[in-house]
């Protein structure tokens, strides 16, 4: 509707259904756009239809969680880890071992999608609540084998671990107000252990994720995003927190979820053709960008097996996300166009300095409700019509629900 009726075409749409009875909101379209709703979605749907381009023939189809599923990463015995969100229980990680059809449940996981290797040890991320107010992300470790997980930091907003090759080293993010920066920890020798991540490379509106350690241990490769819209995968060495190199670099779209594959190619997803995310590979020595056809638009989070056969990644279905695999001896390459690979520029993005005086926090100014809703509830023959509304303040900490309804029976 924007590309064709203009950006401020939607505001007027906000504003005419912001005025209309709850679900009864769809002649709006009518009357900012001279088209039904109905005319406009199925255009929209002949339109985009020839562009979603499916998997090929040599895609197998590894799940059917549907709805989130996420963060695929094999483990040293060629297990498959990953996690998934769904009605149907509490967010979990799961484990699907070689030859196996029915996976099995690792430890609960309230988000948190990243998952490194030390050995049979697993270091991963996921969200608790602090404080009773607050939802942060701190790293766990636990034997793949059995045994429940140990806390690793304690109120570090730690998230999107990877363990070098030599299982002495962790990477992972850390969150920061004006910022996410890379950090690193030493891997316990003992599970009972804290630790505290130390800063890598830091920088004022830039946000880094998803590291990965290159198969030598020499390079850390990481999604970067800074505050004017640039979105890179970079190289980072691990000792000095250099930013040595960028792989891939767009204006206006997404590059995600890097990984290596044996030979030291880097793969990654990107939304750079308009259509979906695809999944790339770039040869680090001649700068030589390919995109990989078989798996389809909406595909990312790419995941080689260990000996290069087999590539996993994440795709989309109408029931939501699932797990997928293609051979990659078989796969189908197509040439891309590619930045230059050279050094990442850094960028200064000027941040506006807080000028307000920190007060006490009041829940009245965000808490009045913004949205009513028509009830109808039937119930042994007694009809009940009413409305409802409710609030929540912007810290979440006060949530309130106010129902009344009008009895025809009385």
């Amino acid at each position: 509707l924007a590309a064709r009726y203009g950006d401020a075409s939607l505001r007027r749409l906000t504003d005419a259904t912001a005025g209309r009875v709850p679900y009864l909101g769809s002649g709006a379209f009518k009357k900012i756009f001279k088209r039904s709703l109905g005319d406009l979605w199925r255009e929209f749907e002949a339109e985009t239809q020839p562009a979603m381009a499916g998997p090929g023939a040599t895609v197998t189809r590894l799940t059917a969680h549907g709805f989130t599923v996420g963060g695929p990463r094999f483990g040293p015995d060629g297990t498959l880890y990953y996690s998934v969100v769904n009605p149907h229980g509490f967010p979990a990680l799961l484990a699907r071992a070689p030859g196996a059809v029915a996976p099995r449940k690792v430890a609960d996981r309230y988000l948190g999608t990243h998952i490194g290797f030390a050995g049979s040890a697993l270091v991963f991320d996921r969200m608790e609540i602090e404080r009773q107010v607050g939802l942060q992300s701190d790293l766990y470790v636990m034997d793949g084998a059995g045994g429940g997980p140990e806390r690793l930091t304690h109120g570090a907003r730690a998230g999107d671990p990877d363990v070098s090759p030599d299982g002495r080293v962790i990477v992972c993010t850390i969150q920061r107000d004006d910022r996410r920066e890379l950090a690193t920890l030493p891997f316990p020798s003992a599970r009972t252990a804290r630790a505290q991540p130390r800063p890598l490379v830091s920088e004022p509106g830039v946000h880094f994720s998803s590291p990965r350690w290159s198969p030598d241990g020499r390079a850390i490769a990481a999604e970067r995003v800074s505050l004017a819209g640039r979105s890179e995968i970079v190289l980072v060495d691990p000792e000095s927190g250099r930013v040595m190199r960028t792989v891939a670099s767009s204006h206006g779209s997404r590059s995600v979820s890097p990984a290596w594959l044996p030979d030291g190619r880097m793969l990654f997803a990107s939304d750079r053709d308009g259509d979906g995310f695809r999944i790339f590979a770039t040869d680090l020595a001649s700068g030589q960008t390919s995109r990989l056809e078989d798996a389809g638009t909406n595909a990312a989070s790419p995941e080689p097996s260990r000996d290069g056969r087999t590539l996993v990644y994440v795709g989309y279905t109408p029931a939501g996300y699932d797990l997928f695999s293609l051979p990659l001896e078989s796969a189908r390459w197509t040439a891309a166009a590619s930045d230059p690979i050279g050094p990442a520029a850094i960028m200064e993005t000027p941040l506006v300095p807080a000028t307000a005086a920190p007060t006490g926090y009041s829940p009245w100014r965000t808490i009045a409700p913004r949205f009513w809703t028509p009830t109808l509830e039937s119930d042994e023959g007694e009809l009940v019509i009413g409305a409802a509304t409710g609030g929540t303040d912007a810290l979440g900490r006060h949530v309130y629900g106010v129902e009344a309804g009008w009895s025809t029976a009385r």
